[in-house]
């Protein structure tokens, strides 16, 4: 029985090393990135391209600004957390750096404080 909860243990966190993160950002170009949910808390699985800037411009990454200007006139600033194996980190929303242009409203999904977005790069076809 002591050998059975060790052994599922590693079993659950090895599935949970090969699902796919439920928040991405993937940069597609040096000013283009997608932003992938596969999160059905938010209902279907939604995926789009959108502008994008890393701060700073080279090296390692400590923010990403993602252009939704024209769907909720905002700007969302994503901001490193931690590292991620496999990736360039987890960038998280975090709504004292993202203040709402008056009259303007954030999309839920996408300004979630609690979600964590894996940030990488497309490979090159």
């Amino acid at each position: 029985m002591t050998r059975i909860i060790p052994a599922l243990a590693a079993a659950a966190l090895l599935a949970a090393c090969s699902e796919p993160p439920k928040h991405q950002i993937v940069f597609t170009h040096d000013d283009t990135c997608k932003i992938i949910i596969n999160d059905l808390q938010y209902g279907q699985a939604n995926e789009t391209e959108r502008h994008c800037v890393r701060e700073p411009a080279s090296g390692a990454t400590k923010a990403v600004t993602v252009n939704f200007l024209s769907e909720t006139c905002n700007a969302y600033r994503y901001t490193f957390s931690t590292g991620r194996e496999g990736s360039e980190g987890v960038f998280v929303f975090r709504p004292e750096e993202n203040p709402p242009n008056p009259g303007c409203n954030f999309i839920p999904q996408y300004s979630d404080p609690k979600s964590e977005w894996v940030l990488s790069t497309a490979a090159a076809e």
